[in-house]
């Protein structure tokens, strides 16, 4: 006798187990995104040997994995259930390697990390938005004030409704594309 089993998308399997638990996700989205965080993506326990010594992360067992210690991660706490390291990769980086980079161990760096200098007065200015004589003076006068002309209808759709209630507008040569597209308010 042979058993069956269901195949389930791994979207509703999540939003059927966290409604199990009575605190359901909103919506499928959610669950989509919690499905497809990066948080799993470079944990070596998760691939093959062949993949991790490649840094690959294209794995049918890494893909595999990953997608049960993200199911895991969304549906244990709401089961109030702790998982061991043998069902979770471990978050420590106490036995990780890694190497830090300081702009002066490498000549090449320092081009990517020069300090900038602004005087204290130059960066009060900016983030309290005073007006410093020069400053944006390369910009276009008629782009330094806000227009006062009324916008335009930026979807056809909008367009036909402003033509239904008869409201005053020219007629486009491409219809529905806004500003500088020709649409233009008729002066009244």
């Amino acid at each position: 006798d042979r058993e069956t089993f269901d195949v389930w998308n791994a979207k509703y399997l999540l939003l059927e187990l966290r409604a199990g638990a009575e605190e359901p996700l909103p919506s499928i989205t959610i669950a989509y995104d919690l499905l497809n965080k990066a948080s799993f993506n470079y944990h070596s326990e998760a691939r093959c040997d062949f993949h991790d010594e490649k840094d690959c992360q294209d794995c049918a067992l890494a893909y595999s994995k990953r997608l049960c210690y993200l199911l895991s991660d969304a549906v244990c706490p709401v089961f109030n259930i702790q998982l061991t390291e043998k069902h979770m990769p471990s978050r420590s980086l106490e036995n990780k390697e890694y190497v830090v980079y300081r702009p002066s161990d490498n000549p090449m760096l320092d081009k990517y990390f020069e300090p900038r200098s602004y005087s204290f007065d130059q960066r009060k200015n900016y983030h309290e938005n005073k007006h410093v004589e020069g400053q944006f003076s390369d910009a276009p006068e008629d782009s330094k004030q806000p227009s006062n002309a009324p916008r335009q209808p930026a979807s056809s759709c909008i367009a036909e409704e402003m033509n239904r209630l008869q409201l005053n507008m020219t007629s486009a040569t491409v219809p529905g594309h806004g500003i500088g597209r020709g649409q233009r308010w008729k002066e009244l």
